[in-house]
């Protein structure tokens, strides 16, 4: 069973592939390769939503101090049958939550082409109080398929502190 509800502290850095390397090297006897891809390698996609007036883009670049975001996730495989995460991401400082439910990618579909406001009962899902408050945020600020982008991960676990989870990001590209 995947996990719906996360809390963590994030920190980013961008390093060279040399750093990346050496890094790499340095803490490998301290960690394990994520379950997913090989060695903890494997290819992200996400869909990410956006308003007309790009209110969530904004608040990323103004750097508010809380800020949220809507995406619709794949990991490697990306058939209409295979499994998708939709994730309402949000950031206070530098503290992350983030609420996900899984379902096909077919019934994310469904939901996106949901015109007619169907019942969000009949949305094969896993967490249907996430879907509600996925469907509010949606509603609340109009919100639209936007940019998709996808990259390659490297995610690797700490051996010895489970709350530890290193990730690199390469070979970004958007649509």
């Amino acid at each position: 069973m995947a996990i719906e509800i996360f809390r963590r502290k994030e920190q980013k850095y961008l390093i060279s592939i040399d750093q990346y390397n050496e890094l790499i090297h340095q803490i490998s006897p301290y960690m394990r390769a994520d379950k997913f891809g090989a060695e903890g390698r494997y290819t992200v996609s996400s869909l990410y939503f956006e308003s007309k007036d790009n209110k969530i883009y904004f608040e990323t670049k103004n750097k508010l101090r809380y800020r949220q975001k809507l995406r619709l996730r794949v990991y490697n495989d990306t058939d209409k049958n295979g499994t998708a995460f939709f994730e309402v991401k949000q950031k206070h400082k530098k503290v992350v939550n983030k609420r996900r439910m899984v379902l096909p990618l077919s019934e994310a579909y469904r939901y996106l082409e949901n015109a007619q406001g169907e019942s969000l009962e009949l949305i094969h899902t896993s967490n249907l109080q996430v879907l509600r408050e996925i469907d509010y945020f949606r509603h609340l600020y109009k919100l639209e398929p936007g940019m998709i982008v996808s990259y390659d991960r490297h995610a690797l676990h700490g051996l010895y502190d489970k709350n530890l989870r290193i990730t690199s990001r390469y070979g970004c590209a958007r649509s």
